[in-house]
C-alpha cells in the first residue's frame, strides 16, 4: 500500500483524504509512522535480530516509501487544504 501512495496521485489522494482508525490521529496515515518506527525498535532490541533482518529490512523499505509519499503529496495535500481554509 506505501508503494501505491508513493507512486500514485489519486491512490495517495484517496488515503490521505480517509477517516482515522481513531482519534488519537487526525488523518488515516498519521498512525503508519509510529506503527513502523516502534516495530522498527523492536527487531532492533531483540537478541536474534539476524532471524528478523528480513522484518527489519522490509519495515526500513516502508519507511523509505512513507516519506516518499510524505515528501510528494502530503504537502500539496496541506496546502489545499489551508487555502480552502483562507477562502472560507
Amino acid at each position: 500500500m506505501l508503494s501505491l501512495m508513493a507512486k500514485d496521485e489519486q491512490v495517495a489522494r484517496y488515503v490521505y483524504s480517509q477517516a482515522p482508525p481513531t482519534y488519537n490521529c487526525s488523518r488515516y496515515t498519521d498512525w503508519i509512522r509510529p506503527y513502523l518506527e516502534y516495530q522498527k525498535s523492536e527487531v532492533e532490541r531483540t537478541n536474534s535480530y539476524a532471524y528478523f533482518k528480513a522484518k527489519h529490512d522490509a519495515i526500513l523499505k516502508a519507511l523509505e516509501y512513507l516519506h516518499l509519499f510524505e515528501e510528494r503529496w502530503v504537502t500539496i495535500y496541506r496546502d489545499e487544504e489551508e487555502a480552502g481554509l483562507k477562502k472560507a
